[in-house]
């Protein structure tokens, strides 16, 4: 079991460094990402396809054919069309949502790290040492730290929940399935791991090699959990 932690500041002082620093999980700028790849996606393969039909087609220039609607066969067809004309729908709204998804980002900085200077914190991530499986099989799951649950604390009462489960032959893929569920449905640990306090922080992820920016939701024992960018 290995606690990972990146030498940070372990504190963020205003909403310019928050901005900067946590990484923002902004939907429209996820959508503005698929726009923009579909858009690109289908530039890319109607200039493949023009390029490749320039021997059959004599006489007719590359910009003539970039624009052809038209099958093999004459006919209007219709995913030559979307092909040829998406991007002329796609890229505009990607640029949209992500001009939106940057135009908000300082509000959000804004709101987001007054909640962080009440009640939230800097954590290392403690790998439990078991993984998910099925769909959740490339997330792994991890406690959060806290200003009054040390990494050293984290590490210890980990390994002595790793050591009751080997004595007691627990199955550990079924933990783990009843560990996810819980780090998504609230985030606490509650009585699945005695050794660890009740208050903490069940979390899954992808990055457990970074800190992360924890953010305790009021009268709740759930948190929000951001990735600190870099």
């Amino acid at each position: 079991m290995t606690i990972v932690s990146d030498p940070a500041p372990s504190t963020i002082t205003s909403a310019a460094e928050f901005r900067v620093r946590v990484a923002r999980n902004s939907a429209l700028m996820q959508y503005g990402g698929i726009f923009l790849a579909v858009a690109v996606l289908f530039v890319v393969r109607n200039v493949v396809v023009t390029l490749m039909s320039l021997d059959k087609n004599p006489g007719v220039s590359f910009g003539e054919l970039l624009f052809v609607t038209t099958g093999e066969d004459g006919k209007p067809s219709g995913s030559l069309a979307a092909i040829t004309y998406g991007p002329f729908v796609a890229l505009p709204i990607a640029l949209l949502l992500m001009l939106l998804a940057a135009v908000t980002s300082r509000p959000w900085a804004a709101r987001t790290f007054d909640a962080f200077a009440r009640r939230g914190w800097i954590a290392d991530q403690v790998r439990i040492g078991i993984r998910p499986s099925g769909r959740a099989k490339n997330q792994e799951l991890v406690v959060l730290t806290h200003p009054g649950f040390s990494r050293e604390d984290a590490e210890r009462a980990i390994a002595a929940w790793s050591t009751r489960m080997d004595a007691a032959s627990t199955d550990r893929k079924s933990m783990a399935r009843r560990l996810l569920a819980r780090a998504k449905k609230s985030g606490s640990v509650g009585d699945l791991v005695p050794e660890l306090p009740p208050t903490a922080i069940l979390s899954a992820t992808t990055t457990a090699d970074h800190r992360v920016v924890v953010i305790a939701e009021p009268n709740a024992s759930a948190a929000k959990v951001l990735a600190l960018k870099g």
